[in-house]
C-alpha cells in the first residue's frame, strides 16, 4: 500500500503513475486516471430542524463543485453519511444525535469536506398522546387537536394512514 498526496490542480482529469525506488525515472503505465473536482459546499438546507431520533431527509441547496458526485454527508461530527445527488443539490438522512445545533457539509469523495454555516438543528422528538375528536368524516376536513410532549416547530406535518397532510402548531404541548 503506497499512500500520495496529489497537488492543487484545477478541475480536470490527469493520468496516474507510480515510481519506486529510483527517484522518479521510471513510471509504472497502469493507465489509472485521477480526477481533481471542485469539492460542493452546502449553502442551504430544507428543513432546518428534524427530530433527535433522526430519519429526517435533508434537501442541500449546493454551490460550485459536481453536485451530481455528492456521496457523502457530514453532520457535525457524525459521518461520512450516504449521500445522493438530486436535482437542485443533494439529500442526505439526518443521523440520530443530541439535541442542539450541528454544521452539515457535503463530500464528493467522503474524505474532503469543506466549512459549513449552514445548521441543522436537533430538536427533542415529539410524542403524541391523545386525539380530539378520534373519529372524524370520510369526506375529511375535521379539524383535529393533537395533544403530546415536543411540539413545535413551523414545518407540522400529520399522517393520516398513509396520507400526509400540513399542521398547525398552535402552541404548548396541550
Amino acid at each position: 500500500l503506497v499512500k500520495c498526496e496529489p497537488p492543487a490542480h484545477f478541475a480536470s482529469l490527469v493520468s496516474f503513475e507510480l515510481s519506486i525506488g529510483d527517484d522518479g525515472q521510471q513510471f509504472s503505465t497502469s493507465g489509472l486516471v485521477y480526477e481533481y473536482a471542485e469539492e460542493p459546499w452546502v449553502v442551504g438546507i430544507e428543513p432546518h430542524e428534524g427530530p433527535q431520533d433522526g430519519g429526517t431527509t435533508v434537501r442541500l441547496a449546493l454551490a460550485s463543485g459536481d453536485t451530481n458526485a455528492v456521496s457523502a454527508c457530514h453532520f457535525g461530527t457524525i459521518g461520512p453519511l450516504t449521500g445522493r445527488a438530486a436535482g437542485y443539490g443533494a439529500e442526505c438522512m439526518s443521523p440520530a444525535r443530541e439535541g442542539g445545533p450541528v454544521l452539515v457539509s457535503a463530500s464528493s469523495n467522503g474524505e474532503t469536506w469543506f466549512a459549513s454555516e449552514v445548521v441543522f438543528e436537533y430538536t427533542s422528538s415529539a410524542a403524541v398522546y391523545a386525539l380530539t375528536p378520534e373519529i372524524g368524516s370520510v369526506g375529511g376536513g375535521t379539524a383535529v387537536r393533537v395533544m403530546g410532549t415536543g411540539l413545535r416547530g413551523d414545518s407540522v406535518r400529520c399522517r393520516f394512514g398513509m396520507e400526509v397532510v400540513p399542521g398547525t402548531y398552535v402552541g404548548g404541548d396541550e
